[in-house]
């Protein structure tokens, strides 16, 4: 064997480590798991976020939740969260978001609109979001987001998500900061889609949107961007 194919053998094995690493990180997620029990998907000390999913009998796809400490405060992080139209600037793969309809100030309706990858249909979602405001006897600042498939007609050639139950609470720290916990299921909707595509969004997207809510909240602190629901009793 030539030297030059010693050293094309080398380099092809080389470059395939990374793929076969990501493929046996896919594998330990699969593992079986009792039902209910979270499983670390990442921990990123470095800016406070922590991801888990898990399986839940008679559900096709995982749960998630995300953990976060905010360098920003309480009001910036409520805020933030409650600004429909901003969630394309964060929320991963959103190219367009906005607020349907106005309730009350603790009731809305929301549209998102995702890009989705490599030919597979985009997605929408139309979202029911109802605030439980913070008081000193819960601690806690709630917001559900529920999904309404019906409430808009559905666009051709956009896949409408039929199932989306996120909740997410947020309560203040002493040191000024803001600590959120999200919990959730959400289902893509239509043909079936890649498993690796699925795989990735859900190990993913906990963590992209919280890491996006971090940096981008800033701009709502001290007011700079007002609040248009009520957040707090």
């Amino acid at each position: 064997m030539t030297r030059m194919m010693k050293m094309l053998m080398f380099t092809t094995a080389m470059a395939a480590v990374p793929a076969r690493a990501a493929m046996n990180e896919d594998f330990a997620e699969l593992a079986p798991l009792r039902s209910g029990e979270w499983l670390v998907v990442k921990s990123d000390k470095r800016h406070d976020i922590f991801t888990y999913y898990k399986r839940d009998e008679g559900r096709r796809y995982r749960s998630f939740k995300a953990e976060a400490r905010y360098d920003s405060s309480f009001d910036a992080s409520a805020c933030h969260l409650l600004d429909a139209d901003n969630f394309k600037k964060w929320f991963m793969n959103a190219v367009e978001s906005r607020l349907l309809k106005r309730i009350s100030d603790t009731e809305f309706f929301m549209y998102v609109r995702f890009n989705a990858p490599l030919g597979v249909p985009d997605r929408d979602v139309v979202l029911h979001v109802v605030i439980s405001p913070f008081n000193a006897k819960s601690g806690w600042l709630g917001v559900t987001f529920s999904d309404a498939p019906d409430y808009i007609p559905a666009i051709p050639g956009v896949v409408r998500i039929p199932a989306w139950e996120v909740v997410t609470r947020l309560m203040p720290l002493e040191d000024g900061r803001s600590f959120e916990r999200t919990e959730g299921y959400v289902e893509p909707g239509g043909a079936p889609v890649p498993a690796w595509l699925v795989n990735y969004l859900q190990r993913q997207a906990p963590y992209n949107n919280t890491l996006g809510r971090a940096r981008d909240m800033s701009r709502y602190e001290s007011g700079v961007k007002p609040c248009s629901f009520r957040y707090r009793d």
